[in-house]
């Protein structure tokens, strides 16, 4: 499928700045490439994130549909699957069986998409400590949010930070 980058200038002189360096072979210019590829490759993160969530804007089974609302507004808080699952008057098998033929994934990995997005979002785009922006998201703590990020990303929330102020 086709990417729409958000930040088109950005990656334009990312990509500038790998073809000026391509045929260098220093250590600094290994770096420096390793540094724009990085940057790219978290934007393209990013953006799959975002195209994968808005996706599913269309769902046909009312409670998936209002689960997906409840995420989105409620991604801040502790979301216990089970108990959502109750609510509804259903089992936590039947429920997440339900979200995974509908969505693809399973509930909780469609609520971490979100938190991550807004993760990303939020370190790229704010100097907000990293503890602030892991409750911000959603995390208990900035250890476990930091595990999960690094897990999904590849890097830290920090490097993250520092790749994406290029």
């Amino acid at each position: 499928g086709r990417l729409d980058f958000q930040d088109t200038d950005r990656i334009a002189a990312d990509i500038a700045f790998l073809s000026a360096i391509a045929n260098q072979h220093s250590e600094q210019a290994i770096v420096l490439a390793n540094h724009y590829f990085r940057d790219i490759w978290f934007e393209y993160m990013h953006v799959r994130n975002v195209r994968d969530i808005e996706e599913n804007e269309v769902i046909g089974d009312p409670i998936i549909a209002e689960t997906v609302r409840y995420f989105r507004d409620n991604y801040t808080e502790p979301i216990i699957i089970s108990q959502l699952a109750s609510g509804f008057g259903i089992s936590h098998v039947t429920f997440t069986n339900r979200f995974v033929r509908i969505t693809g994934i399973t509930p909780m990995e469609y609520l971490n998409r979100i938190r991550m997005h807004n993760a990303c979002d939020l370190l790229s785009g704010s100097d907000l400590p990293i503890s602030v922006i892991s409750e911000q998201c959603g995390y208990e703590n900035q250890f476990y949010f930091s595990r999960v990020f690094h897990r999904r990303m590849g890097i830290s929330p920090t490097e993250y930070r520092k790749q994406s102020q290029v």
